[in-house]
């Protein structure tokens, strides 16, 4: 086998590299694919199984390195959705709940605006019904306590008014002697006053007599108002028949009629729509190269940017070829 090897020409090596190729499209002319070749003396049968195994290995990275960017691409389209979604809510109910609410209520209903605004809309609901529970509650406390304090002060007046009348019940049938020294006492007198505060709010408020006033004027003259016109005084002719007296009528304009307002057809344009003349530009391929820059960089950090850059360049933006070399080049190293 040695003898043959060194006996195979050139062109019988490039036909079973290309063999080789179109065996496992993921393969590349590297040394990887050479030394293999070499260790097996060139024979297709023997060096197969080793090339299908970097070939399946090729295939799975590239796998890998798709699903991330797709969850990478499905990731940032969510979370666009996401920063539309919370506008549009801020523009509904304003301030009224915060980023993270309107965030995680989003996500709950899985970025369903409909969904969500249904939920914020029976939080308010909830939340009215709460509000007015408490204060239907804390004005039935209030209005118990005010109801508890006026019975306790007609209670307290009741047992003051007994307790006077006990002391003067008890006052009337004592001697004469006895009464007038009580009477003269200052206990005595403490207690009428006490009496006299307690039945002050059962006893009728006195009527005030208003003091009369002396007002010193000249006679007035009777004045009479002129109920018929001036043209027909009765002075020369006293047969003379006189009008009855015709008030005058009050000028007023007619009170124009409102138009009522479920017969009343008001003529309406059709909303504009907004999006009727909008263009939206074309994508920017620089933005596009720099983020598939950034991203490349990041699952090769190991390759420099200037080979990253050839790498773009000579694939001419096929993501496939740009991969597959990115891959060979990085394991060499």
């Amino acid at each position: 086998m040695s003898f043959f090897s060194r006996t195979i020409s050139p062109h019988e090596k490039e036909k079973r590299i290309e063999s080789v190729l179109a065996m496992f499209p993921l393969l590349s002319r590297d040394h990887f694919l050479y030394s293999t070749m070499d260790r097996y003396n060139w024979d297709l049968n023997q060096a197969v199984d080793s090339l299908r195994r970097r070939h399946e290995y090729l295939e799975q990275e590239q796998r890998n390195i798709e699903r991330r960017f797709e969850e990478n691409r499905l990731k940032r389209e969510r979370e666009q959705r996401e920063i539309e979604l919370i506008g549009k809510l801020r523009d509904i109910f304003g301030s009224k709940y915060t980023h993270d609410q309107y965030q995680r209520a989003i996500v709950n209903h899985r970025l369903n605006l409909e969904e969500t605004v249904q939920y914020f809309m029976s939080e308010i609901d909830r939340q009215q019904r709460q509000d007015e529970i408490s204060r239907r509650n804390r004005l039935e406390e209030e209005d118990r306590r005010r109801r508890q304090r006026e019975r306790d002060e007609q209670l307290r007046q009741e047992r003051n008014r007994d307790r006077i009348n006990d002391l003067l019940l008890e006052l009337k049938y004592q001697p004469e002697d006895t009464k007038r020294e009580i009477y003269n006492s200052r206990i005595f007198k403490d207690v009428v006053k006490d009496f006299k505060n307690v039945m002050e709010p059962y006893s009728p408020p006195p009527q005030a007599i208003p003091q009369p006033v002396y007002v010193i004027s000249p006679q007035p003259q009777p004045h009479q108002p002129n109920l018929y016109p001036t043209h027909l005084n009765n002075n020369n002719n006293p047969f003379l028949p006189l009008p009855h007296p015709t008030p005058n009528p009050l000028a007023f304009d007619p009170i124009p009629l409102q138009p009522k307002p479920m017969t009343t057809m008001i003529p309406t344009q059709p909303p504009k729509n907004p999006f009727e003349n909008l263009v939206l530009p074309p994508p920017n391929n620089s933005q596009i190269s720099s983020a598939l820059f950034k991203e490349l960089k990041s699952m090769f950090p190991c390759v420099t940017d200037n080979e990253i850059n050839a790498i773009l360049i000579s694939s001419e933006g096929n993501i496939t070829v740009a991969i597959q070399n990115l891959l060979d080049l990085s394991s060499k190293r």
